[in-house]
């Protein structure tokens, strides 16, 4: 909804006061009968009415002219508005870059530049750092498996050596624990393995 403007607010009052005036004028005319004192070829109510009829159609044309005018001169200065932007865009397309701005390109480019500079080396040294765990992780992997394997062997060895040869039954007491002699072997290797690597 929209509000008139208090000058444009008397003429609208007169034409809907008009219009009502003579829509209930109509309503009485067919009513009552016609009358001896308006039977005239033009009665003074009827006279103003119609005088307020043109009056308020005049006044209607001369708003709806104003209201064409004022959107033809809007339409005129957005055009202009718009020629103007688009030669304005055409300019800087074609215009070349100022020492300030090509500084900003400039520094907005090393920026971005030396920014990923930092992550490529931040990447390559978490690379290196898993890499020597990775080495880390194979050496230790293999010193478990080659220690298991040695461990199955002596317990093996050690079972063939707890069951006695009938032949050495009587000399049990003689023969050296070879338990103790194992294991420090066992030992001794796992420990030059560890250490070398």
């Amino acid at each position: 909804m929209s509000f008139l403007p208090l000058e444009d607010l008397n003429p609208t009052l007169t034409d809907v006061l008009a219009f009502i005036d003579d829509f209930s004028s109509s309503e009485c005319e067919q009513s009552s009968p016609p009358t001896s004192s308006s039977s005239g070829p033009h009665a003074p109510r009827d006279v103003r009415r119609k005088k307020s009829r043109a009056a308020a159609s005049r006044r209607f044309q001369h708003k709806k002219k104003a209201e064409l005018l004022e959107l033809r001169e809007q339409t005129a200065t957005l055009k202009k508005r718009l020629q103007e932007l688009r030669e304005k865009k055409a300019t800087q397309k074609n215009k070349p870059l100022d020492e300030i701005q090509k500084r900003t390109v400039g520094n907005t480019w090393l920026s971005r530049v030396e920014l990923k500079r930092d992550l490529r080396l931040v990447a390559e040294a978490q690379n290196r750092h898993l890499k020597t765990l990775l080495l880390r992780q194979k050496h230790t992997a293999s010193a478990v498996r080659h220690l298991l394997q040695n461990i199955a062997a002596v317990v093996h060895v050690e079972e063939g050596l707890r069951t006695p040869h009938p032949a050495a039954a009587g000399f049990g007491r003689f023969v050296p624990s070879l338990d103790d002699a194992i294991y420090s072997e066992l030992a001794s290797r796992v420990g030059d393995q560890v250490y070398s690597q």
